[in-house]
C-alpha cells in the first residue's frame, strides 16, 4: 500500500512490530512527532479504523494461528499478543473475531 504520509507510516510500522510487546497508542506517538489527534485521523483517511484498533487486529492475527497450532492457555497466547490479562485476551478476542477463544479453538477441524 502506497501512503504518502510519513507519519502515518511510521506509526504503522511501529504498529506492525510492536502490537504484540503490549504497545499503546501513547506509546507509538511517543517516537512520532504527531499530535494524537492528528494521527487518528490521518489513520482513519488511510485505514478506515483508528490506531488503536489496528493494535487490536494485529494481536488477534497473531492470536489466531496460537490457538490453531499451539495448546498453550489463555494465559499464554494473551501474554504472547500483548495483553496482559487472559480474561482481557477473551474479551476483545470475542469482540473482534466473533466468537471465544475456546469456541475458535472447538471449530477447528
Amino acid at each position: 500500500m502506497a501512503i504518502d504520509d510519513a507519519e502515518v507510516v511510521c506509526a504503522l510500522k511501529i504498529i506492525r512490530e510492536r502490537a504484540c510487546d503490549g504497545l499503546s497508542v501513547a506509546e507509538s506517538l511517543e517516537e512520532i512527532a504527531i499530535a494524537r489527534s492528528s494521527l487518528e485521523r490521518r489513520f482513519r483517511q488511510f485505514f478506515g479504523r483508528s490506531p488503536q484498533a489496528e493494535i487490536r487486529s494485529v494481536q488477534m492475527k497473531r492470536a489466531q494461528p496460537l490457538l490453531r497450532e499451539t495448546k498453550f492457555s489463555l494465559s499464554q497466547v494473551a501474554s504472547l499478543t500483548g495483553l496482559k490479562h487472559a480474561k482481557y485476551f477473551s474479551l476483545v478476542f470475542k469482540r473482534e473475531i466473533g466468537q471465544t477463544p475456546g469456541q475458535y479453538r472447538s471449530h477447528l477441524p
